[in-house]
Parts: structure tokens; C-alpha cells; sequence
């Protein structure tokens, strides 16, 4: 692989154009900014009709967030109703109950759910922006929930073949009900707040077995465990601005997370894979078979095969590339043209390896889709035909593949999940002579994940624990492969503004004495150009 893809170092860099998306920090909200209020808050509508809601009040308030929905802000509530409480609480089949996701659960009364579960409960509901039904798309709500997770919308039609809309699951029975201080969407069910780490979602769906047990065995799950980093204590911090006009934040925290590309095991057997030991042949197939007997060598092939389905970061459906994505001051359909096509290259957690996600707006057959690895050109492997032009699934189309599917849920508490329709191998001539023989084109923000993992990259202003606008301060060890060598050296981002005539509308700024290095991805031999401004 070293012959073909390398990594380099640059340095003493000026002004790094950079790229886009989402986020919102539990710890930055003043649960204490009272207005005056002409019409209902989210607070007073609920209490106005507590006989829907009583439950969800009660749990609001004993986890320390109705008041908030009384502040001045911007705020989207998913109210479950007293019947979705109800079931929550009481059915034999819930999913709380026959998961245990929440242990303790053994009685019917509101009142003897923990205040630690009050808590998780009410900040999975709300978040901290404003979405009408008609902001929602496919993938993630942008904005993080005050538990810091993002919300998974998906689409599916009843019985009457009416649009639906649900968000982990629980369907939107009734939605945008416009108040002083945002929006009430009523929901049927509780909003799941699993706490499942990646490994332990994908183990979830019995039909994810094999590639579940392929993670054990090569010991990559152990990999993915990591969550927050506690010993990142800047959050609260402020800086001078970069033009020395006011003051702008630290990130507010830092979190780890993952992504991971997986195959069915019925996508498994159409390959003829039934079990572990026939993926293990399978990949030997593509990635020899040196220390064949250990699995947790990364020279192994199933260590190869599954850490090319891995990311060290998360990205949701809706963010995987520069697509559609809006906020107050961006809005991407305005910077890039119509029919261009949308890409990402990411690094996967395979040594010294790429792949690429697109969508081919360019091309109306290809257009609805995101594709891993896509290729117009011949194959220079025949045996490659089956494993290029991978098709991404939403959410929405894994439930619709049957009745199976239904509870899909890719949402884990450092991660996500994305279903894929083949099965996904390496193989470094193709993917340097076909795929990727084309200009590759790295916006600065996609290097760095700490970005994308802490809402940061593309957020909107006032985001992502941002109180001071449209700008972060980037300090040294926040980013593992970026390094200042100077102590005046300083970094900031500066969220993406539609005004701007930058690749994905956001920029890097560096002042002082700056002395910086950030590590490039490994990408094939050729040509190369570092952009500055």
C-alpha cells in the first residue's frame, strides 16, 4: 500500500480554506434567560394542555430542563404524549423493557424513574434550534440534543398512503405547532436515549450477526468504545477573535466517535457468506492470509476487511457529503452549482486507505443515491465489478427492505451506523488506477474529525457551545493530527457563510507567529497543490 499512497506534512501554512455542518452543547444552555412572552412558550403550551402531557412535564421538570422551555431561545420539543409514557413504563414488549436500556424499570408509576433517567429522558426531546417538519430531511436533524446526540429523521407512508415522519422511531403523530420560543412536534412513542456505544447498536440488529461477530473477533470493537474525552477541560474558555473584535469560545467539549459501512447478512448471502468462517474466507480472498490464525493482527485479513467499514469519526447520512445543507448564514445549494457533483474522501481505519462518497448529481439514473467507491470507467479488476458503485441506504430505505427492518435504529451514543447494498473490499490498483485516478479535492475542515465529531464543522452560528457567533479557537492538542510549534501560533474556524467564496463556505484562519503541521491523508502518487489564501 506504501507504494501508491502516502501521507506529508505541511507547515507554516497562512489561511486554510475550509468547509460545513451541525451541533448544539447541553452544558452551554442558561437555563435562566427569562423574557417576556406575548404568546405561549413550549413551557406554557404543554402545561395548557397537561392533560396530554402531564407525564413529559413531570419528567421535564424533575431532569432540570423545563425551564428552559419557559427561556428566551430557539427550540424544538418532541413531546411524547401520557399514553407514550404509558407505554413506555407498563408494556411487557417495550423496547426499554425487553433491551434493558434503562434497568429499573419494574414499575408502572412515573415517580420511580431516577432523576438520572429524568434527566436523559427530557434532553433527549429537546433541542436547542428551531425545525419546522418542513426543515427535516433524511438523516439527522442538525442541531445536537441536549444529551448531545443528533436525531435520526426518517420517511415511511401509512395505510392511506399519507407521508409520515419519525424521529428514532417514534412517530411525529402531530407536528408544527409554532410557539413564542419554537416549535412542538407531538410524538407516539418515548424518544429512545439508548446509551448503546457503536459495537453494542450494531449487536442489536440480529441482522447484523456477522459482521457483529467479524468486530468481536478482530478485537476492532475495543476500538470503538471511546466516548468524551474528560480530560479536555478548555470548554469554558474565550480567546480574542481573530481581528480583535470581541472574544469567541474553545469547543465546548471533545467527543470520540465512529462510523461503520455495514453489509446484512443477507447481502452476506448473496455472496454465499452464512457465517463468521466464511468471512474470514472471504477475505482472505482479497487480503492474503499472513497471521491467518489471529484475528486482532492488523495484518490479518478479516482485521483488514472489517477496518475498511470504519471511520474515526461520526457522519451522518444527510452530512456524508456538501449537500442541501442550510443554516442561518449558508446554504450550499447557493455556493456550489446545480448539477455539480457532490464527493468526500475519507481515511478509513485500514492503514494508508481512502475511499471516496458521492453524490452524482451530474447524473439523473445516479442523482437519489450516495455511492462508496464510484466509478464510471471500466474496472481494471473484473472481479472488482461487484464491489464499486456501493449504494448507501438511508434509514428509510433499510426499513423499507421488510418488515425486518422496521426498528432500525443507526443512532448510537459515539456513533452511526450506515447499511450498504455489496459487500465493500480494498483493492489498492483499482482504487488508485480507476477511482481514484481523477483531481481529489480535500476541504482543510474534512481532515480533521475532531471537527465533524463535536458539531463544529458547518454548524450554525451560536452552535456547538459557540455563545459568540460565527467563529472557534482550534488550540494545539484539540485535533490529534494538528500541531502548532509556537506559542503565538493561533487557529480558528470560522463557520460557513454563504457570502463566501470558499470551496464549502467555511474558512481556517491562522495569525501570530504562526508554525503549525497537520498531517494530509494518504492519497496516490501524483501532483499536489496546498491552497492558501
Amino acid at each position: 500500500m506504501k507504494s501508491k499512497f502516502t501521507n506529508s506534512i505541511a507547515r507554516k501554512s497562512i489561511a486554510l480554506i475550509s468547509a460545513c455542518i451541525i451541533g448544539a452543547c447541553a452544558e452551554q444552555i442558561d437555563e435562566g434567560a427569562r423574557y417576556t412572552f406575548t404568546g405561549d412558550t413550549v413551557a406554557s403550551y404543554l402545561e395548557k394542555n397537561e392533560e396530554t402531557f402531564s407525564s413529559f412535564i413531570e419528567v421535564a421538570k424533575r431532569g432540570g430542563r423545563f425551564s428552559v422551555l419557559a427561556a428566551y431561545g430557539q427550540y424544538t420539543c418532541f413531546a411524547p404524549t401520557n399514553e407514550a409514557f404509558d407505554r413506555f413504563l407498563y408494556v411487557e414488549d417495550s423496547l426499554y423493557r425487553t433491551t434493558g436500556k434503562f434497568k429499573g424499570i419494574d414499575s408502572p408509576r412515573l415517580e420511580d424513574l431516577s432523576d438520572s433517567m429524568c434527566i436523559v429522558l427530557s434532553q433527549t426531546h429537546i433541542v436547542p434550534a428551531a425545525y419546522l417538519t418542513t426543515d427535516l430531511y433524511e438523516g439527522v436533524i442538525p442541531t445536537q440534543n441536549f444529551n448531545d446526540r443528533y436525531l435520526v429523521i426518517s420517511f415511511d407512508t401509512d395505510e392511506n398512503n399519507y407521508g409520515t415522519i419519525s424521529v428514532n422511531n417514534s412517530l411525529i403523530v402531530t407536528g408544527d405547532t409554532e410557539v413564542e420560543n419554537g416549535v412542538v412536534h407531538v410524538v407516539k412513542d418515548v424518544v429512545n436515549p439508548s446509551s448503546n456505544v457503536l459495537p453494542q447498536q450494531i449487536e442489536s440488529h440480529p441482522y447484523l450477526s456477522i459482521f457483529s461477530e467479524a468486530l468481536k473477533a478482530t478485537g476492532l470493537e475495543d476500538s470503538l468504545q471511546l466516548y468524551k474525552d474528560y480530560s479536555y477541560t478548555d470548554g469554558d474558555k474565550t480567546i480574542q477573535r481573530y481581528d480583535g473584535t470581541g472574544y469567541c469560545n474553545y469547543p465546548a467539549n471533545r467527543y470520540f466517535k465512529y462510523t461503520a459501512f455495514v453489509e446484512t447478512d443477507d447481502t452476506y448471502r448473496k455472496y454465499g457468506i452464512e457465517n463468521l468462517d466464511d468471512l474470514k474466507a472471504f477475505a482472505e480472498k482479497w487480503y492474503g492470509t499472513e497471521d491467518s490464525d489471529d484475528p486482532k493482527s492488523r495484518n490479518n485479513a478479516l482485521n483488514k476487511f472489517i477496518s475498511y467499514h470504519l471511520l474515526d469519526r461520526e457522519v451522518a447520512y444527510n452530512r456524508l457529503v456538501c449537500y442541501n445543507i442550510k443554516n442561518d448564514y449558508y446554504n450550499s445549494e447557493i455556493n456550489f452549482k446545480k448539477n455539480a457533483d457532490r464527493y468526500e474522501y475519507y481515511e478509513s481505519m485500514l492503514k494508508h486507505t481512502l475511499f471516496k462518497v458521492i453524490k452524482k448529481l451530474s447524473s439523473t439514473e445516479h442523482s437519489p443515491f450516495l455511492y462508496l467507491n464510484f466509478s464510471d470507467r471500466p474496472t481494471i479488476y473484473p472481479e472488482m465489478n461487484d464491489h464499486l458503485n456501493i449504494k448507501i441506504l438511508s434509514a428509510t430505505e433499510v426499513k423499507d427492505l421488510s418488515e425486518e427492518y422496521k426498528e432500525f435504529n443507526p443512532s448510537a451514543i459515539n456513533g452511526t451506523i450506515h447499511i450498504i447494498d455489496k459487500i465493500l473490499v480494498y483493492n489498492e490498483d483499482e482504487m488508485a488506477g480507476n477511482v481514484m485516478n481523477e483531481r481529489l479535492r480535500f476541504d482543510v475542515a474534512s481532515l480533521m474529525s475532531e471537527l465533524t465529531n463535536n458539531g463544529i464543522r458547518l454548524c450554525p452560528r451560536g452552535a456547538a457551545g459557540n455563545t459568540n457567533g460565527s467563529e472557534f479557537f482550534i488550540p494545539t492538542n484539540y485535533c490529534k493530527y494538528y500541531k502548532s510549534y509556537n506559542e503565538e501560533s493561533r487557529l480558528y474556524y470560522l463557520t460557513a457563510n454563504t457570502g463566501w467564496c470558499d470551496y464549502q463556505g467555511d474558512e481556517f484562519i491562522a495569525i501570530g507567529a504562526y508554525d503549525f503541521a497537520y498531517r494530509i491523508p494518504p492519497v496516490p502518487e501524483g501532483t499536489y497543490e496546498i491552497r492558501l489564501a
